[in-house]
């Protein structure tokens, strides 16, 4: 129904639309993340020794929040300088996960990514233990691997998404 306000208490598959972040609110919302996740996940997934002060050059960042700016989830793009390829990295906070936030974060940053950024390509890279191969699914598609890295251990899979495949899966 249209005008209908929905919160994550009353659903709690349904998730915010994100919204663009300035530089320090970036960094505000990764100290967060960080302090929520803890040292070893940080390093294990996004190998960060600490959370980044501040977007790098060419990133885009994403915040998702409840009503009360309560943090959810957080999604960056980063667009290579030479290459018409745009790298995804997204983060859930603890509490709202296997909600299908993740999924719905990586949905919205895939379609910007083609549709904003112009992109060929949208990489990103996926600790081994969480690929099966259909990660990406929400989004009629699937990613396609495209390499792997074992050093630093543990190993990390680089999946892509062409703007055919994803074009394909939007009609």
């Amino acid at each position: 129904m249209q005008g209908t306000i929905r919160t994550m208490a009353e659903d709690p598959t349904w998730c915010p639309d994100p919204i663009g972040l300035t530089d320090a609110q970036a960094g505000d919302l990764w100290r967060e993340f960080g302090n929520a996740v803890g040292f070893d996940e940080l390093k294990r997934a996004y190998d960060w020794d600490t959370p980044p002060r501040a977007p790098r050059f060419s990133e885009t960042v994403f915040g998702v929040y409840t009503g009360s700016r309560n943090p959810v989830a957080w999604g960056s793009l980063t667009k290579h300088p030479l290459e018409h390829e745009v790298f995804l990295s997204r983060g859930v906070f603890p509490r709202y996960r296997r909600r299908g936030v993740g999924h719905t974060v990586l949905e919205f940053l895939t379609d910007y990514a083609f549709k904003r950024l112009m992109a060929d390509v949208v990489t990103r890279v996926v600790y081994k233990r969480n690929w099966n191969g259909r990660t990406g699914l929400t989004i009629k598609t699937s990613w396609k691997m495209a390499g792997e890295t074992w050093y630093p251990q543990p190993t990390y899979y680089l999946i892509r998404l062409s703007y055919q495949d994803w074009l394909a899966s939007k009609t």
